[in-house]
């Protein structure tokens, strides 16, 4: 392991998260963004692909089934070879998503949250999971788009958000 990933996987074990900043090149943003479209073409925001979430989101929770275009972010080496430092050789992929979020129209209103591991809480510690994010367009820290509870990974693991209002946590 080099010095890098080693150093991305302390700072993921003491924070919960760590930045793989410009991890994709120009041309694999211009892929994916292209696979987003054709995926769009295939499947509009109107079929059963897609779920509406809250008044600005849009996600089709699984691609994998029906398209290749996407492999690559997989199996890109940032992610794939964090993945890897994390837990082993041994990996896999549970699924990709696409999330559309257009501007928020009420951005001051909190939101929901939830873990992305929805295994039966009784369960939580059987399986380690995480998940990568590739934004493909530009956001800054005000734009709203995903959140991340530092620290929850492994200090509030068991923590259900049915049981927590905003600002508690």
């Amino acid at each position: 392991m080099t010095d890098d990933v080693q150093q991305l996987v302390e700072q993921f074990n003491a924070r919960g998260y760590v930045v793989l900043a410009n991890a994709l090149s120009f041309e694999q943003v211009a892929a994916l963004n292209r696979a987003v479209d054709h995926y769009l073409e295939r499947f509009p925001l109107t079929t059963r692909e897609w779920a509406k979430s809250g008044s600005a989101s849009y996600q089709a929770g699984d691609v994998l089934p029906n398209t290749s275009a996407f492999d690559a972010a997989i199996e890109h080496p940032a992610a794939l070879g964090f993945a890897r430092a994390w837990f082993g050789e041994d990996v896999t992929f549970e699924h990709l998503s696409i999330v559309i979020r257009d501007p928020e129209p009420n951005p001051g209103e909190p939101k929901g949250w939830h873990r992305d591991n929805t295994r039966d809480y009784d369960r939580r510690h059987e399986i380690g999971s995480v998940s990568v994010i590739y934004y493909l367009t530009e956001v800054s820290e005000t734009d709203h788009c995903f959140s991340i509870i530092p620290e929850s990974h492994n200090r509030r693991v068991d923590l259900r958000p049915e049981e927590v209002k905003p600002g508690e946590v």
